[in-house]
């Protein structure tokens, strides 16, 4: 007969008088029922998956906790080996669980089917090998009760000596368990109520664990949230060398600039176009310096007015005072803007209006600079330069990686008004004064300043999330979290922790920094998705090519406006531009290289102008090829090989922007309810 695999009955004192087969034959009893079969199946099943999950968690906690968790790197051996290591451990504790419970399981059978016949009736106390009396009963040696064994079901057996002895026999469970004693179901009861209990108790003590966890970890959070103060503090650290707070703040006059641009409009044309609708009449000061027309009738006439009213607004801002306070921020090194939260709000739910002013002021500097070059009036051209390099320059002292956009924005305009600038043909003072405008608005902070400010911004929001236990609780659930979505869908992922998330932002930003360090012919493949699938990462980690494009772009104007204006000096020294930009006086070579070849910009005489051009993403000279339609996009990695970017094509003779002629606008126009209020 084929034995168990398990010899546990060994375990027994009582079956030490039994032969291997007849201790199997107890092992077979306790097989025989099966709802008991399939109870013990299931609780097998269940050991095994425990320490399955048992082992997976050994692992995870040494990769998290020992080997760095989100900052793990290793070689493909070293991952290999770890993950059969990890198999290993998973399988070994799996099949650990299904042997253990399977002999703790076989215990209690064998234990049950020996009580069921093998015990005293009175007091519970084995009878197993005690010899039989006189009349061919078993007196119970602790109770002194005498039991008739059943000679018919094989529960008497003789020894070598002759003896008579009480022995059991498995294959009397066929006939049934007995009635339990009043003993045995108190047991029973109690084995009930601890497995019923037990899982009860083990959620509530899980539960409890969680909510002291998360409780303290509320508590560090909110001791390491930067807040307000904290955001100031980093401003303050941003200023210039030689300036404290106290100083005159360039934002106190950006700030009353902006209140007699406001009150200039609502006493000059707001309040009638709206009243007017869809129809009122709005200044369009890119139409100053933007001078394209769309070919719809209707589209057109509106954009001429709105230029007429452009036109008309610059000089009363100008009487009142917008300009002058604009000049007098150009003056002040010190920019702080004051920085107040909601209550109850993250920083990421800063309203900043302030940007959409500033890009405003950007706009009606750039019809500023374009009708002073029409008029040929430097200075004029020179104060709106520089008062949009200004705004430039204190948005990029502030914290938020959106006042840098902003930034980049307003550089990247003023640079197309430079061009025009340039292309006039300035006398040797104008150069200077915009030399000197260049240089003085020029900020001191290297670009990867807006990835410390952005960073302290993001562990404000996550420390504001994991402060409040009741966001932790309901997690993507929670009303609050929704909230800092703005309305959109929340991303797939987990919470996760406060540290865990900390550590994954750390780990972004500290890539994007890298990333923005260097430049594009430098730079290896853009780091890969956040792999911890955490739902704030997905939620507020910036895109990189939002923000290295732009960096990027400004970059390449800075330098290119040097070349430039450098290129008008050497135009103004000798009567001609020079043959190389290695004849340019006062440029060292990292002004002159392409960030996207690492060699010196393209450039070339054409006629009595030049051409000054980037070889773009493809890092390959093409000797100027360019393709107007393409633009900016061959500055894309991945673009069409073969084309250069054009920076500027300098004109061979002296070119002043003309104002466009004005557009006939229909006779309804004529109507004094239809024209521009003042």
């Amino acid at each position: 007969m084929r034995l168990p695999m398990s010899r546990v009955y060994r375990a027994f004192p009582e079956l030490d008088a039994f032969s291997d087969e007849q201790c199997a034959g107890f092992v077979r009893a306790t097989k025989r029922r099966l709802g008991r079969r399939a109870l013990r199946v299931l609780l097998q099943g269940i050991a095994t998956v425990l320490g399955m999950a048992c082992g997976a968690g050994v692992a995870w906690a040494y990769s998290e906790y020992v080997l760095g968790g989100d900052s793990l790197r290793l070689t493909d051996a070293a991952y290999l080996a770890m993950m059969a290591g990890v198999f290993v451990l998973v399988i070994g504790l799996g099949g650990a669980g299904w042997l253990v419970t399977r002999d703790v399981l076989l215990r209690r059978g064998i234990r049950r089917v020996l009580s069921t016949r093998g015990t005293c009736p009175a007091c519970g106390y084995g009878l197993t090998g005690i010899p039989l009396v006189a009349d061919g009963r078993v007196l119970c040696p602790e109770c002194g009760f005498h039991a008739t064994p059943d000679e018919s079901l094989g529960e008497v057996q003789v020894n070598e000596a002759g003896v008579r002895l009480f022995m059991p026999s498995p294959e009397m469970t066929k006939a049934g368990g007995r009635v339990r004693t009043p003993e045995e179901r108190r047991r029973l009861r109690t084995r009930i109520t601890w497995a019923l209990a037990t899982p009860v108790v083990l959620l509530l003590v899980l539960a409890l664990g969680y909510e002291v966890f998360i409780r303290w970890q509320a508590g560090v959070a909110a001791r390491e949230r930067p807040g307000a103060p904290g955001l100031v503090e980093f401003v303050l650290s941003q200023q210039p060398p030689g300036t404290k707070e106290g100083d005159p703040n360039a934002w106190d006059s950006f700030d009353q600039a902006r209140m007699r641009k406001e009150q200039t409009d609502a006493n000059t044309w707001r309040a009638a176009a709206a009243m007017a609708g869809a129809d009122g009449v709005y200044p369009s000061f890119g139409a100053l310096y933007d001078r394209s027309v769309s070919g719809q009738a209707h589209v057109d006439e509106r954009n001429e007015r709105g230029r007429v009213l452009a036109i008309d607004l610059l000089g009363q801002y100008r009487a009142a005072g917008v300009f002058d306070k604009l000049d007098e921020m150009a003056t002040r090194p010190f920019a702080v803007r004051p920085i107040t939260l909601p209550p109850g709000a993250p920083s990421l739910g800063m309203l900043l209006p302030e940007l959409g002013v500033a890009r405003e002021f950007a706009r009606i500097n750039a019809g500023r600079m374009t009708l002073a070059l029409a008029d040929e009036d430097e200075r004029e051209w020179v104060s709106a330069y520089e008062s949009s390099l200004a705004m430039s320059r204190i948005l990029k002292s502030q914290i938020l990686l959106l006042d840098w956009l902003v930034a980049f924005a307003i550089e990247a305009l003023a640079f197309e008004r430079l061009k025009d600038f340039v292309a006039s043909r300035p006398d040797a003072g104008t150069v200077q004064a915009a030399e000197g405008a260049f240089v003085r608005q020029q900020s001191h902070l290297p670009s990867s300043s807006m990835i410390e400010g952005e960073r302290l911004v993001q562990q404000d929001t996550i420390a504001w999330v994991f402060e409040d236990p009741s966001r932790v609780r309901l997690e993507r659930w929670s009303r609050p979290l929704k909230a800092i979505s703005f309305g959109s869908h929340l991303p797939s992922g987990r919470l996760g922790t406060y540290r865990s998330n900390l550590r994954a932002m750390d780990l972004r930003f500290a890539v994007l920094r890298g990333k923005i360090e260097t430049e594009p012919h430098e730079r290896t493949a853009l780091a890969p998705a956040d792999e911890t699938n955490l739902l704030l990462m997905a939620l507020l980690a910036p895109t990189p090519d939002r923000l290295i494009a732009p960096s990027t772009m400004a970059a390449l104007h800075r330098r290119a406006t040097r070349i430039m204006l450098a290129l008008e000096r050497s135009r103004l020294a000798t009567g001609a531009y020079p043959a190389t930009l290695a004849e340019l006086d006062g440029l060292d070579a990292d002004t002159l290289r392409d960030p996207w070849s690492g060699k010196t910009l393209g450039y070339r005489r054409e006629g009595g102008g030049y051409v000054l051009y980037s070889a773009a993403a493809d890092g390959v000279d093409d000797g100027g090829v360019f393709d107007p339609a393409a633009g900016p996009s061959v500055l894309v990695p991945g673009s069409i090989a073969g084309l250069d970017y054009l920076i500027h094509r300098q004109p061979g003779d002296r070119v002043l922007p003309t104002p466009r002629e004005p557009l006939p606008i229909s006779p309804d126009a004529e109507d004094p309810d239809n024209q521009p209020p003042g």
